[in-house]
């Protein structure tokens, strides 16, 4: 039988050829971090947008 080679998994940020950590992770250690960092942005800013259009439909409700 052919021993199978373990598959190096590569970064998926165009231009950057650096291997990722463990086997689940899609990018490097560097730009899991900008990654997350982006996430919890993006969390951060529809929270707002919620909060508001919710103020928004209860403040015509009283109306």
């Amino acid at each position: 039988m052919k021993k199978l080679k373990p598959r190096i998994k590569i970064c998926k940020v165009p231009g950057c050829h650096k291997e990722t950590f463990t086997d689940k992770s899609v990018f490097c250690g560097e730009h899991e971090r900008v990654f997350n960092s982006s996430v919890k942005t993006a969390e951060k800013a529809a929270m707002l947008v919620g909060s508001l259009v919710l103020k928004s439909l209860v403040g015509k409700s009283k109306k």
